[in-house]
């Protein structure tokens, strides 16, 4: 009796770059945070920039958690759509990213450091991401 096996084409590289996205992000966002209070509290910091910024890293990681699990379902049930969806997501926070290392009235060397782990991170996840989805194509367009 022979078995037929189904080629999964699952990534294990973008679950795992996924998960620890989901988990940088947090850190990122526990470490804004504080060195959001620390400028609001020590620094000449207008209050309207203060709330924006705050509101703006909320988004980030309702974004980030939103992105994550539409890639992760597109990689696990092998869907192209989810997976193109969460790379276009995924510009809203490498933006906001790009402000905060850059452009931010007050950059100190924590937010640098974590905004450029979270963006390096962020970027591997995109190419994982779009890699997994051109896989799907290739396959699909193959079969």
């Amino acid at each position: 009796m022979q078995q037929s096996r189904q080629l999964s084409l699952s990534s294990f590289p973008l679950q795992l770059s996924l998960q620890l996205s989901m988990a940088v992000s947090v850190l990122w966002f526990l470490a804004a945070v504080a060195t959001l209070a620390y400028k609001g509290i020590t620094l000449p910091y207008r209050e309207d920039q203060l709330a924006m910024e705050i509101v703006m890293m909320v988004l980030v990681l309702v974004v980030e958690f939103g992105s994550r699990s539409l890639a992760s379902r597109g990689n696990l049930l092998e869907y192209r759509g989810p997976l193109l969806t969460a790379v276009f997501i995924s510009f809203y926070p490498v933006g906001f990213l790009a402000y905060c290392i850059r452009w931010q009235p007050y950059v100190l060397y924590l937010d640098l450091v974590m905004g450029s782990i979270f963006l390096a991170i962020k970027g591997i996840t995109i190419l994982l991401t779009l890699s997994q989805f051109m896989s799907l194509s290739f396959v699909s367009q193959t079969l």
